[in-house]
């Protein structure tokens, strides 16, 4: 029995599992609830150094411990792992296999399980433009629609601040808005009337979806409102958000060279900061309800098409200078 191995001297009333050959216990730093080691009695470094006995044993006590576990816990899936050496990661130099439950929920985007020992090689599955769950997308040959349909897809609430909404972006999402809908999602949209960017019969077709839809419009009286964000929940209290330059048109969605970064997250620091400030302007004193009404009052100071900005071609495609 080497010196100061923790392994080799497991008190017995820690032992959830023994036979001649292996034991098991809880691991004294769990990834989960339920996290166990099994490890053979015989000090023997790594997995490959074990006879094939004690490997034996090992897997057959895998099996044990996972019935062990489901008498107290229901996980709704299990990694099981063994490190060997210090670059696979293994710390202490006594063999032991993790068996570790895994829950809805516990990890943003679980795809890829062990693979992620690997920073960024965990999820390999690919959509049309690129990695499915990709942190930055940067226009140019991956398009943020893909992404920001598929986010619609997998949510169940959404919270939207857009500085400009146009015809061309609500059409582009306008069936996934419609499938969301469909299935009971409720989604808040924040929007601005700064320099008249937003297209009222945008927000007329966005007030269309009912009473699942919260619009709001933060009025500006002129200071500059720029805010870009999309915050999706699901139903476990996952959340993913992007955070960038794309507003809700055709260009920013498509074709434009647009910076998005994704937020993947349970409850960390990022996401609550992010999901805070959604709230708080969503509640600013500037920020009211639209109701046909607004759009009314709102259209009618606008005209049909901005005059004070021709650079909103640059916005929306759709737009075309008035005739002088």
């Amino acid at each position: 029995m080497p010196k100061n191995c923790p392994f080799c001297d497991v008190p017995e009333h820690d032992v959830i599992y023994s036979d001649n050959l292996v034991l098991a216990f809880f691991d004294r730093f769990p990834v989960n609830e339920g996290h166990c080691l099994i490890i053979p009695k015989r000090h023997v470094s790594n997995w490959f150094e074990l006879t094939a006995e004690e490997q034996a044993a090992v897997v057959r006590a895998v099996t044990q411990c996972k019935n062990y576990i489901e008498k107290k816990l229901t996980p709704d899936g299990y990694n099981i792992g063994i490190n060997v050496n210090e670059v696979g990661g293994q710390t202490i130099q006594h063999t032991h296999c993790h068996l570790i439950p895994r829950f809805k929920g516990d990890h943003p985007n679980p795809t890829g399980g062990v693979r992620a020992v690997i920073p960024g090689k965990a999820d390999y599955t690919k959509s049309e433009t690129g990695p499915a769950h990709q942190r930055l997308i940067t226009g140019d040959d991956n398009h943020f629609l893909p992404h920001f349909k598929k986010a619609i897809e997998e949510a169940s609430s959404m919270d939207f601040a857009s500085a400009f909404v146009m015809q061309s972006g609500v059409n582009l999402i306008w069936e996934s808005l419609v499938d969301f809908v469909g299935r009971g999602g409720k989604a808040r949209f924040i929007t601005g009337d700064y320099l008249n960017y937003t297209d009222p019969i945008a927000l007329s077709r966005l007030l269309d979806l009912g009473e699942s839809i919260d619009l709001r419009v933060y009025e500006t009286s002129g200071k500059s409102f720029h805010p870009k964000a999309y915050i999706f929940h699901n139903d476990t209290g996952i959340v993913t958000a992007f955070v960038g330059s794309s507003n809700l048109s055709k260009t920013a969605l498509t074709d434009g060279v647009e910076w998005n970064y994704r937020i993947l997250a349970g409850n960390d620091g990022t996401t609550t900061e992010l999901v805070e400030s959604f709230e708080s302007l969503l509640n600013h004193p500037k920020t009211i309800p639209v109701t046909p009404d607004w759009i009314d009052d709102y259209h009618a100071r606008r005209g049909d098409k901005p005059t004070l900005v021709p650079v909103l071609a640059q916005i929306d495609e759709t737009y075309t200078p008035p005739e002088p």
